[in-house]
């Protein structure tokens, strides 16, 4: 019998320190929920892109072609102006598959900087958005140092926390080949972004 009462006493136990960690995870869930959703003026936005390969615009090129595929990586301060209205300023590297030499594939790395506009054309909780930036590009290893760019983009916001976009990068002026090696880059790559925006203050805005 006493044996039995131990037992259950255990099992009670467990059940209550059960309770307890759903209870710390529920509420650990709904800080981190808070932390990302809260509608900041001035918050982080920062994720990881993937370059869309040439060929999916051009069926002229095979379908083992990788040229102006690649991966890359963002972060961007950004200022809510209002509900609908942000201005940013991207920091962005990009690395980029150029066309092949012989069958040898390389590489080109850039990083840009651009301010940035974004404008959310509804105001539910999940909505599209629009905008472009537009910037310096510098392609390393290659002249000119700094480069002009345009980067228009359209995506679709998750309660203001998860961002899904579709970006067109184009460097306006042409970059100077290596006349020892062959790059094949026709100045622009398309990226599919995906990114996480975090809260850092909270100040009025307006409503328009």
């Amino acid at each position: 019998m006493q044996e039995n009462n131990s037992i259950n006493m255990i099992f009670k136990k467990e059940r209550f320190d059960m309770k307890k960690t759903t209870i710390y995870i529920a509420l650990l869930c709904i800080s981190v929920t808070n932390l990302f959703a809260q509608k900041n003026s001035f918050c982080i936005d920062a994720g990881v892109q993937g370059y869309l390969p040439d060929r999916l615009f051009n069926s002229n090129l095979p379908k083992s072609n990788p040229k102006n595929g690649g991966i890359g990586a963002h972060i961007m301060p950004m200022w809510n102006h209002s509900n609908h209205v942000s201005y940013g300023f991207n920091v962005e590297f990009a690395s980029v598959t150029t066309d092949a030499e012989y069958d040898v594939y390389h590489r080109l790395n850039i990083v840009s900087v651009s301010p940035t506009f974004k404008y959310n054309i509804t105001n539910h909780k999940i909505r599209p958005f629009v905008g472009t930036g537009m910037g310096l590009y510098h392609v390393f290893n290659y002249t000119p140092v700094l480069n002009l760019g345009i980067k228009p983009f359209i995506g679709i916001s998750v309660y203001d926390v998860f961002n899904l976009s579709i970006e067109y990068n184009k460097i306006l002026s042409r970059i100077n080949e290596d006349p020892n090696k062959y790059i094949g880059f026709n100045e622009y790559y398309v990226g599919i972004k995906g990114s996480f925006t975090i809260g850092l203050k909270k100040t009025a805005r307006s409503k328009q």
